[in-house]
């Protein structure tokens, strides 16, 4: 009878430490997948660099220039990207149908691998005073941007 309790007692333990790992794992991937939907003005004075490059200064970054404030309400207020496998399989536009924002900067690519972390929106071209929401793919992922219309 002892060696019965023992076992049970184990695995118990084992269906315990089993489950915790689950719920481990799928909270960590879901971590992993959600996107960023703000950014501090740090970040979007990061993104800036990469797109105007050395005229950064001159049209980014001087006090009489209104173009940081629009860069920041675009990617607070207009800008955001959701995981959405509920969209699998439905048809939007795609990222890569849109052009470089690349005036400034000959050298951008378009992206080859997504990162929801890391992504610049600011390197493409998305429509900024368009009359309705828009909505774009990534490639064949389940990350959906939305660009809202100006109220």
């Amino acid at each position: 009878m002892n060696c019965n309790f023992s076992n049970n007692i184990n695995f118990r333990c084992l269906t315990i430490v089993l489950i915790l790992c689950v719920f481990t794992c799928s909270y960590s991937q879901q971590q992993q997948q959600q996107p960023k939907n703000q950014f501090s003005d740090a970040e979007a004075e990061t993104f800036a660099i990469e797109i105007f490059q050395h005229k950064n200064m001159q049209l980014v970054l001087d006090t009489k220039s209104k173009r940081m404030q629009l860069i920041t309400r675009f990617l607070n207020k207009q800008y955001t990207v959701n995981y959405s496998p509920k969209y699998r399989g439905k048809k939007f536009k795609l990222l890569s149908d849109l052009e470089l924002n690349n005036k400034h900067n000959k050298s951008l690519r378009t992206d080859v691998n997504y990162n929801p972390k890391t992504f610049n929106p600011l390197k493409y071209k998305f429509p900024l005073n368009s009359n309705s929401d828009e909505m774009y793919r990534v490639g064949e992922t389940d990350y959906i941007i939305t660009i809202q219309k100006l109220n």
